[in-house]
Order: C-alpha cells, then sequence, then structure tokens
C-alpha cells in the first residue's frame, strides 16, 4: 500500500472499526445505553470538531492548563473564532466550563463528562481480542514506533504533543493503545498538512475554500456557505476568501462562479506532496518487512472487524 492519503484514511477507519466492534460486542445492552445517554448537548454538532464532545477532548489534550479560543483554534483552524468562543460559552452557560477572564476551566461536572471519554476507551477493551494476542502486540509496537519517530519530527508537532497527552497507561488494554495511535495519527497529519499549507502564508478557513473549489464541491461563496456553515463563517467570509484566492491567482471567476487555474493545481499538488512527506518521513523507522507487516496486520483487523459486525445477534 503507497504511502499516501488513502493509507492515512485506512488508519483512521481502522481506528473506528475497533471501538465500533468492541462498543457493539464486548459492551452489555446496558452499558451500551449508558454511555449513549449523554446529555443533550453533547449531541450538538456530533461528528464534527465545532461539537461539544470535540471540546472536551481539546480539554483533557491541554489539561490542567486550561482552554481558550486561541489554542482551539490552533488545530481547528478552519473553525471560526465567532462560533468557537459560542460554543465555550454555552458549554461555561451549562456549567461544564467556568470562565475566567478569557480562559474556560473545565468544573467537576465538565471534569466528569470528560472522564466518560477516557474510560470508554479502556473499558470497551477489556478482554477483547479481534485477532490472536501475539498479532495485536506487534501491530502496537509497529504504530508505537511511528508515533514515537513523529514526536521528533522536523516539523511542528504541536497536534501530536497535545494529542499524546491522552495516551493510556501502560498497563493499560493493547486495543486502547492502538486507538490512540489513530488519534495521534490524526493530529500529526494536521500538523503535517498545516505545515504544508502554511508555507504560503493562508488562512486555515481560505485553503478550504480553495481546496472546495478545486474538487467543484462548490463553485461559489452561497456553496460554501451551504457546505460548510458548520464551520461558523457566513457568505461574506467565504466571498472574501475567494477574493483573496483570486488574487493570488489560484482560482479564476468566471460569470459569477470560480474555477481552479493551472497555478492553483500546482499548489494544491505541491501542498498535497508535502503532507505526505511530513506525514511518512517517520514512517522510515521501520524496515521495508516490518512496514509490509503492519499493513497486513492493519487489514487483518478490519477484516475481523467485518466478520464480528457481520454475525447475527442474538
Amino acid at each position: 500500500m503507497d504511502k499516501n492519503a488513502t493509507l492515512y484514511n485506512f488508519t483512521q477507519q481502522m481506528q473506528g472499526q475497533i471501538f465500533f466492534a468492541a462498543f457493539k460486542t464486548n459492551l452489555s445492552a446496558d452499558v451500551q445505553a449508558e454511555w449513549q445517554n449523554r446529555p443533550p448537548l453533547m449531541n450538538l454538532k456530533r461528528g464534527y470538531a465545532e461539537s461539544p464532545a470535540w471540546v472536551l477532548v481539546q480539554a483533557l489534550e491541554f489539561a490542567p492548563d486550561p482552554l481558550t479560543v486561541e489554542r482551539f483554534r490552533k488545530r481547528a483552524v478552519y473553525s471560526s473564532p465567532s462560533l468557537t468562543q459560542a460554543l465555550l460559552e454555552i458549554m461555561a452557560s451549562e456549567q461544564l466550563f467556568d470562565r475566567i477572564g478569557d480562559t474556560y476551566h473545565l468544573t467537576d461536572k465538565g471534569q466528569a463528562e470528560a472522564d466518560k471519554i477516557t474510560s470508554q476507551r479502556l473499558v470497551a477493551f477489556e478482554g477483547f481480542e479481534p485477532i490472536p494476542h501475539e498479532q495485536i502486540a506487534e501491530l502496537e509496537k509497529y504504530l508505537s514506533q511511528i508515533i514515537e519517530a513523529s514526536l521528533q519530527a522536523d516539523i511542528s508537532t504541536w497536534c501530536l504533543e497535545h494529542s499524546h497527552n491522552r495516551a493510556p497507561a501502560s498497563d493499560a488494554p493493547l486495543l486502547a493503545k492502538i486507538i490512540q495511535y489513530g488519534s495521534d495519527l490524526n493530529a500529526f497529519r494536521d500538523d503535517a498538512h498545516m505545515t504544508a499549507f502554511g508555507e504560503y502564508d493562508v488562512l486555515g478557513h481560505v485553503w478550504e475554500a480553495f481546496s472546495y473549489i478545486k474538487s467543484e464541491q462548490a463553485n461559489k461563496a452561497s456553496e460554501l456557505y451551504e457546505k460548510l456553515s458548520y464551520r461558523g463563517f457566513y457568505t461574506e467570509d467565504w466571498q472574501s476568501a475567494l477574493d483573496d484566492l483570486v488574487t493570488r491567482g489560484w482560482i479564476t471567476e468566471d460569470d459569477t462562479y470560480y474555477r481552479v487555474t493551472e497555478e492553483g493545481i500546482k499548489i494544491a499538488e505541491d501542498v498535497e506532496q508535502k503532507t505526505n512527506h511530513y506525514f511518512y518521513a517517520p514512517w522510515d523507522v521501520l524496515s521495508d518487512d516490518d512496514y509490509q507487516k503492519l499493513i497486513d496486520l492493519m487489514q487483518a483487523i478490519s477484516q475481523a472487524y467485518r466478520d464480528l459486525i457481520a454475525q447475527p445477534t442474538a
């Protein structure tokens, strides 16, 4: 398997598969119901970076330091400052945070809700081994080597360092560690990608607008707002982003529609190439044979997930 976006996506798919399989097959119905019985606020924008659930994850990664809008957005660069502020404020209104100046501190209630995220990753994997233990141990070994090498990368590892703050204890189930490595890889991919497009001195939401124009997911400001309203930017913000991109020569306007230019295509290809280079450079810590073993193990556990979920329930 080539070292590109497809492989990275597979690491994230594997992480989700492992957790879902453990949740569905290793926990009683009562425990599953208890975990799913969350405060209504925690279901807001579920699955997005602009969600209360992700805010709590960030609070754990920054602990014991408090959250601020600026700290949250250093990784969530596509999110608007105003929406981030609103999220923190509404969570404070629910007594999950207490605000002191411009800093947001977890309350006891907020800490208890955040701790559920940590406990889920431990309880779900007690006694759960969808492939032989020896293979799980080998998979954990290879991934841990990649993460340790990534922490020593030549680019900023700010996102990875904070993600790694949530690493489980040494005696935690091996799959709990592997799940965290998936989160760490996601964070380091952010480090690599932000470094790559950051070399062009472009704001996060402007880069996202460019990506949508290039991939033809949108071709005007109103469509960007329609597709990306969850980011907290409005039509006028997206229009300003498009104006910036036209000035750069990356896109051009044609009868109120925007399309990528040849220069823009070159920029996009350069950023993609650099993202993959920065992200995969630490993987060279593995020999060719070990790299292939890692791929084989990832595919084996992914297949085990499909076999488990395909089994009829009693």
